[in-house]
């Protein structure tokens, strides 16, 4: 049974891109055309993830930036 869910083309599937907000759950049949006909909305949900990720690692940069200013081991010279 566990082998034939592996290539069941009835099996109710996560879209790739539910990662970055997509919530479609397809047939494995017909995920080829929701992925073809999703594209641009796919975009947009990697073009938001991306710019949160670079809002975040800036946020990450500048938190460890003070960190190390304010740190007083960041002062101690290594051996």
């Amino acid at each position: 049974m566990e082998t034939h869910r592996e290539f069941c083309e009835l099996e109710q599937l996560k879209c790739p891109f539910d990662h970055v907000g997509c919530t479609g759950e397809i047939q494995r049949r017909h995920m080829d055309s929701h992925c073809k006909n999703s594209v641009e909305k796919h975009l947009l949900l990697l073009a938001k993830a991306h710019k949160e990720l670079v809002q975040e690692n800036r946020r990450l940069l500048s938190e460890l930036a003070e960190q190390k200013i304010t740190s007083p081991l960041y002062n101690i010279k290594k051996i």
